[in-house]
């Protein structure tokens, strides 16, 4: 039996599906108030059991009824809001996961990074998975604690544990549009104009799932592979996405320059409507990148055939449709 963290999110999701249509029992524990995707609600293959993975008896009876962990639980966050909780996620959890398969002896454990984890020192603007990682001031939070994260798989690997790292791009399926990559088609759903400076990294969600489950099949231990199916003019982008939902084409750029200006101006209004504000460091930092992410090792040591990107929002598009029109 697999265990699968994050089971309720966009990678965790497809992979429950894909890898039940191959035969195989999902354990998949979840909190109370996580919802399960509607294309995994008559799925008799995964059994879901509710709990807090932060208590110790939880996951080791969690454990004790597997022998493969797939942990993709963690936390997207660019804001400055919660950052205590961002760290203690995808840190402390990942570390008390780790330790705890070890315990139990798990045969095979996969860590879902990022490619944030790489670091971005703006110097070295394509990076590989011999990227080491730097401190500097373009890292954000997130990337810091995916960071740290990796770290703690690396030095249980030292410990014995069989563990194999990946590092996906901006993972792109299907989702909601409150989560996850989501988030983009919705705002082009409401005709947003904006498209944000530079360029993303992108990759299909089906992608990530072949990829993990090549690296089980082939029972690969402390390596690490990239993931990354394109690397696209955000303009571009968008573009694409607002032709296949019809709507309006974007036309107007989001500089860094322009958020560095506008977030005091947002700062201030957000304090007098008691809310969060949308223009963070973080994100200021995201804007106007031009990295580019290498997936050599990945076509030749896992034979990935990366989705075209037409075909990937061709997919999200679709669910997403599927979902507007249940509503």
């Amino acid at each position: 039996m697999i265990l699968i963290t994050g089971g309720t999110g966009l990678l965790g999701s497809q992979l429950i599906d894909d890898l039940t249509k191959k035969g195989n029992q999902i354990l998949a524990p979840k909190r109370f108030e996580s919802i399960v995707p509607d294309f995994l609600s008559n799925n008799n293959q995964v059994t879901w059991v509710d709990g807090n993975l932060f208590d110790l008896d939880f996951l080791s009876d969690c454990l004790s009824q597997v022998d493969t962990v797939i942990h993709a639980a963690a936390i997207v966050n660019f804001s400055a809001k919660n950052l205590n909780k961002l760290y203690r996620t995808n840190v402390a959890l990942t570390k008390q996961i780790v330790d705890s398969s070890l315990t139990k002896g798990i045969k095979h454990f996969v860590h879902i990074s990022s490619v944030a984890a790489l670091g971005r020192d703006g110097k070295s603007l394509s990076l590989d998975e011999t990227a080491k990682w730097a401190e500097s001031d373009g890292n954000t939070h997130y990337a810091r604690s995916k960071h740290l994260a990796e770290l703690e798989v690396w030095r249980s690997i030292e410990e014995g544990l069989p563990a194999t790292i990946v590092n996906p791009s901006v993972i792109l399926g299907r989702c909601d549009i409150t989560r996850s990559s989501g988030v983009l088609f919705g705002r082009i759903l409401k005709n947003s104009k904006y498209y944000p400076e530079g360029n993303g990294n992108f990759v299909d969600v089906r992608d990530v799932s072949i990829a993990i489950q090549k690296i089980m099949e082939k029972k690969i231990i402390g390596e690490r592979f990239i993931l990354n199916g394109i690397s696209l003019d955000n303009k571009e982008l968008y573009t694409k996405v607002a032709q296949r939902l019809n709507k309006k084409l974007p036309s107007k750029e989001i500089t860094r320059k322009q958020l560095k200006y506008l977030k005091p101006i947002e700062n201030f209004i957000s304090f007098l409507s008691f809310r969060t504000p949308q223009i963070s460091r973080d994100i200021i930092k995201l804007v106007g990148t031009s990295y580019k992410y290498l997936n050599k090792k990945s076509i030749e040591e896992l034979e990935l055939n990366y989705t075209d990107i037409d075909d990937t929002i061709d997919y999200a598009v679709s669910y997403l449709q599927q979902k507007l029109n249940q509503n």
